[in-house]
């Protein structure tokens, strides 16, 4: 078998395309009005993915107009085989070759607001997350499980706007640096045209453990996050009278000096009666009406620095991780080989992440 090499001009589309893994076939053409497109086949964890590419100039510059993932943004194709044959069709068929429009294959995900929900273990996120989407699709229990993944994520429309609530399910307790590291990395992911606002979700007073996990996310994600983090205290019943909230207020940043630095930094606090589903609560529809009215204001994006190269950087490993996670191939490899791969999938997201840096 003749391995396959880069030459100048796949490297140069690779660099420019931010495509990991390994690079096992570029196949160009041109259409019939003259455009330059490269079929990018890659390898991740023996997986594989396709990329279209639509590009202008040579090998010493290199412009990418648009690309396009298939099968698609987040699946794969289980043999080199399966990939030629697919980067074969896409070639041929000018109705495949039209769907590369997007200049960032993952703006494919149209998701115009991204809300980010952070805060510790059994403090109401999820009835929080309840509460935005107008639904009741993220579990409420106090109760954590290692079975659930990092993040839950609902779309939903608000005026017209595609909007979508990202809740942290993980549990921070006792993770190292380097885990919590791939945790916020999996965030990026799952917002991948940035965040419109980080809600930290507190049910009482702001604690210790509620400071130190803002700082985490600080030094991963840089200063300006907790820039753009407003607090959320829930099941406060009077939350619509507004004496009471600044009562609330004004204890919540006396009660702790180390913690009134951070709060001075917030975007600000918001007072929601969030109870649980299992009780009957009339206050959620104005507790969502409030905190969409305030979300509305939040029109800055805040991304840490090539946002988007991280997304496309890591967009496959990501979606190797969960595919094999959810056993979605273990007739295909054994089950320990998956548990290694995964581990070192892992690993080089962190590395991504740091190369970005």
């Amino acid at each position: 078998m003749v391995k396959f090499i880069l030459t100048k001009k796949d490297k140069k589309i690779r660099e420019k395309t931010n495509i990991r893994g390994k690079i096992k076939d570029v196949i160009y053409f041109s259409t019939e009005d003259n455009k330059k497109y490269a079929i990018v086949i890659n390898k991740v964890s023996g997986l594989y993915a396709i990329r279209l590419i639509n590009y202008e100039g040579s090998e010493n510059e290199i412009k990418v107009k648009a690309i396009k993932r298939f099968p698609n943004l987040t699946n794969f194709y289980r043999t080199k085989e399966e990939a030629i044959k697919a980067a074969s069709e896409i070639k041929e068929t000018p109705e495949l070759i039209n769907q590369c429009v997007y200049e960032i294959e993952t703006y494919e995900d149209d998701v115009e607001k991204n809300i980010f929900l952070i805060g510790r273990t059994g403090g109401g996120k999820s009835a929080l997350a309840n509460v935005i989407s107008g639904s009741n699709k993220f579990g409420e229990s106090s109760v954590s499980t290692s079975e659930s993944k990092n993040f839950q994520a609902e779309v939903f429309e608000y005026e017209g706007i595609k909007c979508q609530v990202v809740v942290d399910i993980g549990n921070y307790d006792n993770l190292s640096l380097k885990k919590i590291t791939y945790k916020f990395a999996e965030a990026i992911y799952t917002m991948k045209r940035g965040i419109n606002q980080v809600l930290l979700v507190i049910e009482g007073r702001f604690t210790e453990e509620d400071g130190e996990l803002l700082l985490m996310a600080e030094y991963i994600f840089g200063r300006k996050f907790i820039e753009h983090t407003t607090v959320v205290r829930t099941r406060l019943q009077d939350f619509e009278i507004s004496e009471k909230c600044d009562e609330e207020k004004i204890s919540l940043k006396e009660e702790n000096k180390k913690i009134s630095y951070l709060m001075e930094r917030f975007r600000g606090i918001i007072y929601v009666d969030s109870s649980p589903l299992s009780k009957v609560n009339e206050h959620r529809e104005s507790s969502q009406k409030k905190l969409l009215e305030y979300l509305k204001s939040c029109q800055e994006i805040f991304r840490i620095k090539y946002w988007n190269d991280v997304c496309v950087a890591i967009n496959d490993y990501v979606n190797a991780i969960i595919l094999k996670e959810n056993a979605g191939i273990q007739s295909f490899i054994s089950g320990a080989k998956t548990i290694r791969e995964i581990n070192l999938l892992k690993n080089e997201i962190i590395d991504v992440l740091r190369w970005i840096e």
